[in-house]
């Protein structure tokens, strides 16, 4: 067995096992003396990881397109860049996926200037809103079961430097009880995914959904222990908050998860997706998973992480 395929059933097997006692364990909170690391733990965004956002820049410009784009008169260029920044900023904000031919057509964009209408919508961005368009990870575009719609999208990212606490992701993400709750709920599944899913050759993890639904039932006995199977069966089950069966769906709908159903037996496989790719990345999971456990994050998978990644460049854009 490859060294790193030990390591991740190591690493699985302390993560299954806390849960495990967490569950077991059954005293009151009177009986318990929480530890240090349940009482403080660091918020989620506080160490933002630069070689995801600084590796995968959108496509270059090709020069004919931004030939064409400045000779549209000047009410034309300006409806062309602002439509598209406007429809990129709200489904962005919404959390919708943005392929790009998608969204040049629901744009209305002129033909041929594509690639200069997002340019130039992607620097305003990141101007008035302190977000930009980002393309996936390079390592998550040689994954074997990574649907190519996929890697045509691009990704609104928060932009803005953090401060050392996280006020600032604090202040983004944590207006609303119930989107405290659903961010929560997906650092767990994503911790769960990445430490107890089976490691492929192309870096990828997967973890089967009755496992997947086994390990939530562990952490909260409200959360069914299987997965909903046939059609229907979802909405006949007792519900919990948050619903896991409703939050599975909108997370793979959102890119936060992948998802690949099988029919012989009958069961989906989960993995990271490339939006949690890009807005927290496998160290951040990584570093969460360490404090849920009391632990120090393993060295080797640390290591592991930093060869995956590519050195950092930008796409050079391409002038005539």
């Amino acid at each position: 067995m490859p060294p790193s395929q030990r390591r991740s059933q190591s690493q699985r097997t302390s993560f299954a096992s806390q849960a495990s006692r967490n569950h077991d364990d059954d005293m009151s909170e009177d009986e318990v003396e929480p530890t240090q690391s349940f009482q403080a733990l660091d918020f989620s965004q506080r160490i933002p990881d630069e070689t995801i956002l600084n590796t995968q820049e959108i496509h270059s410009v090709k020069a004919k397109e931004r030939e064409n784009l400045n000779r549209l008169d000047e009410t034309q260029r300006e409806k062309a860049i602002s439509d598209l920044t406007r429809l990129l900023l709200f489904k962005g904000l919404a959390g919708e996926s943005l392929d790009r031919l998608k969204c040049a057509k629901e744009a209305d964009l002129p033909p041929r200037i594509t690639s200069a209408a997002f340019d130039e919508a992607n620097k305003r961005l990141q101007n008035c809103f302190d977000f930009e368009l980002k393309r996936i990870p390079a390592w998550m575009e040689n994954m074997k079961d990574l649907p190519q719609s996929k890697k045509d999208r691009y990704y609104l990212v928060n932009c803005l430097k953090e401060d050392e606490t996280g006020e600032h992701s604090k202040a983004l993400h944590s207006v609303h009880e119930d989107c405290s709750i659903n961010k929560g709920l997906l650092m767990v599944i994503l911790a769960l995914c990445y430490c107890e899913g089976e490691p492929k050759t192309d870096g990828s993890r997967w973890l089967r959904d009755d496992r997947l639904y086994e390990l939530l039932h562990r952490l909260d006995e409200n959360i069914p222990k299987e997965p909903p199977r046939g059609e229907g069966s979802s909405s006949a089950r007792s519900t919990s908050h948050p619903n896991v069966d409703a939050a599975l769906v909108k997370f793979v709908h959102q890119d936060y998860l992948l998802c690949i159903k099988e029919k012989d037996p009958e069961l989906t496989m989960y993995c990271l997706g490339p939006r949690a790719a890009m807005e927290i990345g496998r160290k951040q999971i990584l570093y969460f998973c360490s404090q849920i456990l009391g632990q120090d994050p393993d060295p080797s998978m640390l290591l592991e992480l930093e060869q995956d990644e590519p050195d950092q460049g930008v796409e050079e854009e391409e002038v005539e």
